[in-house]
Protein backbone atom coordinates (compact mmCIF):
# COMPACT_ATOMS: atom_id res chain seq x y z
CA UNK A 1 0.00 0.00 0.00
CA UNK A 2 2.80 2.57 1.08
CA UNK A 3 4.35 2.63 -2.57
CA UNK A 4 1.11 3.30 -4.24
CA UNK A 5 1.16 6.01 -1.74
CA UNK A 6 3.98 7.51 -2.42
CA UNK A 7 3.79 7.84 -6.08
CA UNK A 8 0.68 8.87 -6.28
CA UNK A 9 1.21 12.70 -7.26
CA UNK A 10 3.30 11.80 -10.16
CA UNK A 11 1.09 9.15 -11.23
CA UNK A 12 -2.06 11.29 -11.31
CA UNK A 13 -0.42 14.04 -12.89
CA UNK A 14 0.18 11.56 -15.40
CA UNK A 15 -2.84 10.19 -15.88
CA UNK A 16 -4.64 13.64 -15.94
CA UNK A 17 -2.18 14.58 -18.92
CA UNK A 18 -2.60 11.06 -20.71
CA UNK A 19 -5.43 8.89 -19.18
CA UNK A 20 -4.36 5.07 -18.79
CA UNK A 21 -5.77 2.62 -20.59
CA UNK A 22 -6.96 0.96 -17.95
CA UNK A 23 -9.57 4.02 -17.76
CA UNK A 24 -10.57 4.28 -21.37
CA UNK A 25 -11.33 0.74 -21.47
CA UNK A 26 -13.68 0.29 -18.56
CA UNK A 27 -15.73 3.37 -20.69
CA UNK A 28 -18.65 5.77 -19.09
CA UNK A 29 -20.84 3.87 -16.37
CA UNK A 30 -19.45 0.64 -16.49
CA UNK A 31 -19.59 -1.15 -12.75
CA UNK A 32 -19.39 -4.27 -10.68
CA UNK A 33 -21.18 -7.10 -10.89
CA UNK A 34 -24.55 -7.08 -8.29
CA UNK A 35 -23.23 -6.32 -4.97
CA UNK A 36 -26.36 -6.66 -3.38
CA UNK A 37 -26.69 -7.90 0.08
CA UNK A 38 -27.45 -11.11 1.76
CA UNK A 39 -30.24 -10.85 4.81
CA UNK A 40 -27.67 -11.46 7.20
CA UNK A 41 -23.90 -11.52 6.37
CA UNK A 42 -23.30 -15.18 8.49
CA UNK A 43 -19.73 -16.58 8.79
CA UNK A 44 -17.48 -13.29 8.77
CA UNK A 45 -16.85 -12.86 12.39
CA UNK A 46 -14.62 -9.78 12.95
CA UNK A 47 -14.35 -6.87 15.46
CA UNK A 48 -12.63 -3.60 14.23
CA UNK A 49 -11.87 0.29 15.26
CA UNK A 50 -13.42 2.48 12.95
CA UNK A 51 -11.40 5.53 12.36
CA UNK A 52 -11.15 8.55 10.48
CA UNK A 53 -7.89 11.06 10.53
CA UNK A 54 -6.52 13.86 8.41
CA UNK A 55 -2.84 13.70 7.70
CA UNK A 56 0.25 15.27 5.57
CA UNK A 57 2.20 13.29 3.28
CA UNK A 58 5.79 14.77 2.21
CA UNK A 59 7.63 13.85 -1.13
CA UNK A 60 9.38 10.79 0.55
CA UNK A 61 5.97 9.47 1.78
CA UNK A 62 6.34 10.38 5.57
CA UNK A 63 3.10 10.57 7.07
CA UNK A 64 2.35 13.23 9.84
CA UNK A 65 -1.11 13.65 11.57
CA UNK A 66 -3.03 16.31 11.09
CA UNK A 67 -6.26 15.68 13.14
CA UNK A 68 -7.83 12.51 14.58
CA UNK A 69 -11.19 12.77 14.08
CA UNK A 70 -13.71 9.67 15.78
CA UNK A 71 -13.25 5.96 16.55
CA UNK A 72 -16.09 3.81 16.63
CA UNK A 73 -15.72 0.25 17.46
CA UNK A 74 -17.48 -2.00 15.04
CA UNK A 75 -18.62 -6.25 15.64
CA UNK A 76 -20.11 -9.02 13.67
CA UNK A 77 -19.89 -12.65 14.87
CA UNK A 78 -20.38 -15.64 13.07
CA UNK A 79 -24.02 -15.67 12.87
CA UNK A 80 -24.89 -11.97 11.76
CA UNK A 81 -25.31 -9.65 15.21
CA UNK A 82 -23.30 -6.25 14.98
CA UNK A 83 -22.26 -3.81 17.41
CA UNK A 84 -21.01 -0.46 17.68
CA UNK A 85 -19.68 1.47 20.74
CA UNK A 86 -19.07 4.87 20.27
CA UNK A 87 -20.27 8.63 20.11
CA UNK A 88 -22.50 9.48 18.21
CA UNK A 89 -22.26 11.56 15.70
CA UNK A 90 -19.15 9.58 14.68
CA UNK A 91 -17.05 12.68 14.24
CA UNK A 92 -17.61 14.26 18.16
CA UNK A 93 -14.27 13.80 18.66
CA UNK A 94 -14.18 11.60 21.92
CA UNK A 95 -13.21 8.14 22.85
CA UNK A 96 -14.35 5.44 24.58
CA UNK A 97 -11.68 5.44 27.26
CA UNK A 98 -9.99 2.34 26.41
CA UNK A 99 -9.54 3.41 22.76
CA UNK A 100 -6.90 5.71 24.43
CA UNK A 101 -6.55 8.30 21.68
CA UNK A 102 -9.39 11.23 22.09
CA UNK A 103 -10.18 12.85 24.84
CA UNK A 104 -13.11 10.67 27.28
CA UNK A 105 -16.62 10.73 26.24
CA UNK A 106 -19.19 12.34 28.74
CA UNK A 107 -21.41 9.79 26.88
CA UNK A 108 -21.18 6.98 24.24
CA UNK A 109 -23.99 4.11 23.51
CA UNK A 110 -23.25 0.61 22.54
CA UNK A 111 -26.44 -1.27 20.99
CA UNK A 112 -26.02 -4.63 19.49
CA UNK A 113 -28.32 -5.69 16.84
CA UNK A 114 -29.55 -8.98 16.10
CA UNK A 115 -31.29 -9.73 13.00
CA UNK A 116 -32.21 -13.30 13.77
CA UNK A 117 -35.13 -12.04 16.84
CA UNK A 118 -35.52 -8.56 14.42
CA UNK A 119 -34.46 -6.10 17.88
CA UNK A 120 -31.81 -4.10 19.10
CA UNK A 121 -30.23 -3.80 22.33
CA UNK A 122 -29.22 -0.69 23.58
CA UNK A 123 -27.51 1.04 26.63
CA UNK A 124 -25.26 4.14 27.51
CA UNK A 125 -21.85 4.00 28.74
CA UNK A 126 -19.96 6.68 30.41
CA UNK A 127 -20.34 9.67 33.79
CA UNK A 128 -23.69 10.77 31.88
CA UNK A 129 -24.57 7.31 31.12
CA UNK A 130 -27.23 5.46 32.58
CA UNK A 131 -25.53 2.49 34.30
CA UNK A 132 -28.33 -0.02 35.41
CA UNK A 133 -30.38 -0.76 32.39
CA UNK A 134 -30.20 -2.23 28.50
CA UNK A 135 -33.22 -1.81 26.35
CA UNK A 136 -34.35 -4.34 24.03
CA UNK A 137 -36.53 -3.07 21.38
CA UNK A 138 -38.59 -5.21 18.66
CA UNK A 139 -38.31 -3.72 15.16
CA UNK A 140 -40.93 -3.44 12.10
CA UNK A 141 -40.58 -5.22 9.48
CA UNK A 142 -39.18 -2.02 7.34
CA UNK A 143 -37.09 -1.15 10.32
CA UNK A 144 -35.40 -4.73 10.03
CA UNK A 145 -34.49 -4.86 6.25
CA UNK A 146 -33.57 -1.04 6.99
CA UNK A 147 -31.26 -2.59 9.47
CA UNK A 148 -30.26 -5.45 7.55
CA UNK A 149 -29.50 -3.35 4.47
CA UNK A 150 -27.26 -0.89 6.53
CA UNK A 151 -24.64 -3.64 7.83
CA UNK A 152 -24.70 -5.29 4.77
CA UNK A 153 -25.22 -3.27 1.53
CA UNK A 154 -21.87 -2.34 -0.64
CA UNK A 155 -22.17 0.40 -2.85
CA UNK A 156 -21.32 -0.27 -6.78
CA UNK A 157 -18.25 0.94 -7.76
CA UNK A 158 -19.50 3.14 -10.93
CA UNK A 159 -16.29 3.87 -12.99
CA UNK A 160 -17.08 7.26 -14.05
CA UNK A 161 -14.85 8.34 -17.56
CA UNK A 162 -15.66 12.05 -18.74
CA UNK A 163 -12.29 12.82 -20.13
CA UNK A 164 -14.01 16.02 -21.07
CA UNK A 165 -14.73 17.33 -17.86
CA UNK A 166 -11.37 15.53 -16.47
CA UNK A 167 -12.61 12.72 -14.88
CA UNK A 168 -11.46 8.73 -14.78
CA UNK A 169 -11.66 5.94 -12.73
CA UNK A 170 -8.60 3.56 -12.54
CA UNK A 171 -8.96 -0.30 -11.12
CA UNK A 172 -6.11 -0.52 -8.76
CA UNK A 173 -6.74 -4.77 -8.77
CA UNK A 174 -6.04 -6.75 -5.50
CA UNK A 175 -4.20 -6.08 -2.25
CA UNK A 176 -4.00 -7.07 1.26
CA UNK A 177 -4.92 -4.48 4.01
CA UNK A 178 -5.53 -5.58 7.94
CA UNK A 179 -4.75 -9.07 6.72
CA UNK A 180 -8.04 -9.28 4.32
CA UNK A 181 -8.25 -9.51 0.56
CA UNK A 182 -9.54 -6.32 -0.82
CA UNK A 183 -9.88 -4.85 -4.56
CA UNK A 184 -9.61 -1.03 -5.10
CA UNK A 185 -10.33 1.42 -7.27
CA UNK A 186 -9.72 5.22 -7.63
CA UNK A 187 -11.57 8.48 -9.09
CA UNK A 188 -9.45 11.07 -10.06
CA UNK A 189 -10.67 14.61 -11.02
CA UNK A 190 -8.39 17.69 -12.62
CA UNK A 191 -9.55 20.50 -12.53
CA UNK A 192 -9.02 24.21 -12.90
CA UNK A 193 -6.30 24.14 -15.44
CA UNK A 194 -3.50 27.51 -14.63
CA UNK A 195 -0.15 28.63 -14.94
CA UNK A 196 0.83 25.91 -12.20
CA UNK A 197 -0.92 23.45 -13.69
CA UNK A 198 -4.59 21.30 -12.92
CA UNK A 199 -5.96 21.07 -9.37
CA UNK A 200 -5.70 17.52 -8.88
CA UNK A 201 -8.04 15.40 -6.21
CA UNK A 202 -8.44 11.33 -6.02
CA UNK A 203 -10.79 9.50 -3.87
CA UNK A 204 -9.45 5.86 -3.59
CA UNK A 205 -11.12 3.15 -2.16
CA UNK A 206 -10.54 -0.40 -1.24
CA UNK A 207 -13.60 -3.25 -0.27
CA UNK A 208 -13.14 -6.58 1.10
CA UNK A 209 -16.23 -8.25 -0.80
CA UNK A 210 -15.75 -11.56 1.25
CA UNK A 211 -16.09 -9.90 4.80
CA UNK A 212 -18.70 -7.34 2.91
CA UNK A 213 -16.75 -4.49 4.34
CA UNK A 214 -15.48 -0.94 3.42
CA UNK A 215 -11.59 -1.26 4.57
CA UNK A 216 -10.17 1.67 3.62
CA UNK A 217 -11.17 5.08 1.67
CA UNK A 218 -8.80 7.94 1.16
CA UNK A 219 -9.68 11.92 -0.52
CA UNK A 220 -6.04 13.73 -0.97
CA UNK A 221 -4.55 15.64 -3.66
CA UNK A 222 -1.06 16.10 -5.33
CA UNK A 223 -0.08 18.32 -2.64
CA UNK A 224 -0.06 15.34 0.43
CA UNK A 225 -3.16 16.85 1.89
CA UNK A 226 -5.37 13.38 2.54
CA UNK A 227 -8.91 12.48 5.06
CA UNK A 228 -8.26 8.45 5.44
CA UNK A 229 -11.02 6.79 7.01
CA UNK A 230 -11.17 2.88 7.08
CA UNK A 231 -10.91 0.37 10.17
CA UNK A 232 -8.13 -0.95 12.01
CA UNK A 233 -6.84 -2.92 14.88
CA UNK A 234 -8.87 -5.84 13.06
CA UNK A 235 -9.58 -9.08 14.53
CA UNK A 236 -11.53 -12.27 13.46
CA UNK A 237 -12.09 -13.86 16.58
CA UNK A 238 -14.48 -11.12 18.33
CA UNK A 239 -15.24 -11.37 22.05
CA UNK A 240 -18.56 -12.67 22.83
CA UNK A 241 -19.26 -10.73 25.30
CA UNK A 242 -19.62 -7.68 22.41
CA UNK A 243 -23.15 -9.11 21.60
CA UNK A 244 -25.24 -8.81 24.58
CA UNK A 245 -25.76 -6.43 27.53
CA UNK A 246 -23.24 -6.62 30.26
CA UNK A 247 -24.00 -8.58 33.31
CA UNK A 248 -23.80 -5.21 35.80
CA UNK A 249 -27.19 -4.76 33.55
CA UNK A 250 -29.86 -5.92 36.11
CA UNK A 251 -32.71 -4.29 34.44
CA UNK A 252 -33.59 -5.61 31.08
CA UNK A 253 -36.11 -3.47 29.80
CA UNK A 254 -38.49 -5.10 26.24
CA UNK A 255 -40.83 -2.90 24.50
CA UNK A 256 -42.40 -3.63 21.24
CA UNK A 257 -42.41 -0.12 20.10
CA UNK A 258 -40.34 -0.22 17.29
CA UNK A 259 -40.44 4.36 17.37
CA UNK A 260 -37.74 3.98 20.34
CA UNK A 261 -35.19 2.47 17.81
CA UNK A 262 -35.43 5.36 15.28
CA UNK A 263 -31.83 6.90 17.11
CA UNK A 264 -30.34 3.17 16.94
CA UNK A 265 -30.51 3.07 13.21
CA UNK A 266 -29.79 6.31 12.14
CA UNK A 267 -26.74 5.77 13.95
CA UNK A 268 -26.31 2.25 12.21
CA UNK A 269 -26.04 3.92 8.65
CA UNK A 270 -22.72 4.86 10.54
CA UNK A 271 -21.52 1.70 10.43
CA UNK A 272 -20.06 1.36 7.07
CA UNK A 273 -16.60 3.63 6.22
CA UNK A 274 -18.17 6.23 4.00
CA UNK A 275 -17.17 5.40 0.25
Amino acid sequence: MKHLRVAVGGLLLTCCVTVSKRANADGPGSTDPDLSPPAIVQGRPFSALKFARRVHLDGKGKQTLIQEMGHVLLARDADGTVTMIGAQPFDQQCDVPEYGTLPPCDYWRQFVFDPKVGSIWHWGEGPLGNTSQAIQISLSTAQLADAQRLTSALRPRKFNTDLEHGVFTQDLGEATIQGIHVTGFRTVTCSGASADGPKITFHEVWISLEMRLVVKVIDGDTEGNETVSGIEHLSLSPAASLFRPPPSRSTLNYTTNSEYAQDDLTALADWFVKA
